[in-house]
C-alpha cells in the first residue's frame, strides 16, 4: 500500500508446494505483514490483508503464517486459527572435532544450482503437514543466518546445522531417500554434543526421537486447513518466511 512514494503497509506472499493429509497442493505463506509506525491504528494492514485474502480465496488455496507474540489476537479476525507445533529431540553422544563435510557456499552459482536441484528432489518431511521445493526461502536463511550447510555426497543429501550448549541443531535435512542418519551425525559436530534437536518433524524414522513439548518459537496460524488438528506437527523451520 503506497502513499505517493512512501510505503504505508505491506504483506509478503509466497506461493508454496504444500503436503496436507498426504496430498500435494498449492498454498500461500504470508510474511512481512507490517504498517509504518507513523500510520498505525488506521486499519491499513486490515484493508491490505482483506484484499490479498480475497484473491487467494478465489483460488480456494490454504494460507499459513508465523506471527509474533504481539499480534496473536489480530489474525483470528481474518479466519486464521493457531496451530500448536512440537519440539523433537534425540539423545546421542557426539565427540565432535572431526573433519566436516564440504560446505554449500550460497555465494557460488554452482552450489546454488545444486541446492535448487536437490530441493526439487528432496522428500517432504511430514506428509500430514509439510512443504517441498522451498529453495528461495531456504536460500534466504542460508544467506542471512549463522547456519552451516554441508553436502553429504555419499548419501545425496544436504544438512543444515548449528551448535549450542551441547546440542546439535539439525535445522534441515534435504534428501530424496532415507539413510542411516546416526552414521552421518558424527561428521557434522564441531563440538561434543549430547542431543540433537530437529527443526522439522522427523517422520522418516531418521532416529529414535522424543517429544520435547510444545515449540514456543513464532506461533503458527493457518486458514483453509480445516483437516489439520493439534498434534505431532512441525512445519520446517527453514521453510518459514
Amino acid at each position: 500500500m503506497l502513499d505517493g512514494d512512501d510505503t504505508v503497509a505491506s504483506v509478503g506472499v509466497t506461493r508454496m508446494r504444500l503436503s496436507v493429509a498426504g496430498r500435494a497442493c498449492t498454498g500461500y505463506q504470508f510474511g512481512a505483514v507490517a504498517t509504518h509506525p507513523a500510520r498505525r491504528g488506521c486499519g491499513h494492514s486490515r484493508e491490505l490483508l482483506q484484499q490479498v485474502l480475497e484473491s487467494i480465496d478465489a483460488l480456494a488455496a490454504p494460507v499459513l503464517l508465523f506471527a509474533n507474540e504481539d499480534v496473536r489476537d489480530f489474525y483470528p479476525r481474518f479466519g486464521f486459527r493457531p496451530l500448536p507445533q512440537q519440539r523433537y529431540v534425540a539423545e546421542i553422544a557426539l565427540a565432535g572435532g572431526t573433519t566436516l563435510p564440504p560446505c554449500c557456499d550460497v555465494a557460488n552459482a554452482r552450489d546454488r544450482a545444486r541446492l535448487a536441484e536437490l530441493c526439487r528432489r528432496a522428500a517432504v518431511h511430514d506428509a500430514q503437514f509439510g512443504a517441498g521445493d522451498y529453495y528461495s526461502t531456504l536460500l534466504w536463511h542460508l544467506s542471512y543466518r549463522a547456519l552451516r550447510a554441508h553436502w553429504l555426497d555419499d548419501v545425496d543429501a544436504l544438512a543444515v546445522v548449528s551448535e549450542e550448549n551441547g546440542t546439535l541443531h539439525l535445522h534441515e535435512l534435504l534428501a530424496p531417500q532415507r539413510f542411516d542418519l546416526s552414521a552421518v551425525l558424527p561428521r557434522l559436530a564441531r563440538q561434543p554434543a549430547k542431543r540433537i534437536e530437529f527443526g522439522f518433524q522427523p517422520r522418516h524414522g531418521w532416529l529414535q526421537t522424543a517429544d520435547a513439548g510444545e515449540y514456543t518459537g513464532s506461533p503458527l496460524f493457518v486458514r483453509g486447513l480445516d483437516t489439520l488438528r493439534p498434534g505431532a506437527l512441525r512445519f520446517p523451520d527453514l521453510a518459514q518466511t
